[in-house]
């Protein structure tokens, strides 16, 4: 049994319609938490979302040249105490 081209055709444009189906499920809720955290008060917990945020763009090879500058940057300390994260005098 052959394959036509154009069954081939209708099978990768299948394909292609489930991957896509899979990235909009799972890029459109999480560009509220994205879109949110540059919007954030300084306040501790916002620190904190933006960690998990960060650690979220990790799991990604594309995403990681971008992340650890930005998770060496989260670390410092002036960083922790701008949003309240360290005691006073740290």
């Amino acid at each position: 049994m052959t394959i036509s081209a154009k069954d081939a055709d209708a099978d990768r444009m299948s394909d292609l319609g489930v991957e896509g189906m899979v990235f909009a499920v799972c890029g459109f809720p999480l560009m509220i938490p994205f879109g949110m955290g540059v919007l954030l008060p300084a306040r501790p917990w916002a620190w904190t979302m933006g960690m998990v945020l960060i650690c979220l763009g990790l799991t990604s090879v594309c995403t990681i040249p971008a992340c650890i500058p930005l998770l060496i940057f989260w670390l410092r300390p002036e960083t922790k105490a701008f949003f309240g994260k360290l005691a006073p005098g740290r």
